[in-house]
């Protein structure tokens, strides 16, 4: 079942993406009136910026070798 506190970042994240993308649309049409590579790396770099402020990186170290270690652990 979804939490409401994930429920409600979820919607923040939606609306931070939307209002960005309101926010820089001027910016983004004139950027491609013509399309070079400028206008690409411009875009590629925004929503790059974007996923790596949104993202919630830890480091946790979670895997299947912590699972392989407890095999190790057990006793005949």
């Amino acid at each position: 079942m979804l939490s409401l506190s994930l429920l409600l970042r979820y919607i923040v994240n939606i609306s931070f993406v939307t209002t960005g993308l309101y926010v820089f649309a001027p910016v983004y049409q004139t950027l491609t009136r013509s399309i070079s590579s400028d206008s690409i790396w411009a875009c590629c770099g925004s929503l790059s910026a974007d996923n790596i402020r949104m993202q919630e990186y830890k480091f946790e170290i979670n895997g299947p070798w912590d699972e392989a270690k407890l095999c190790f652990d057990i006793t005949d």
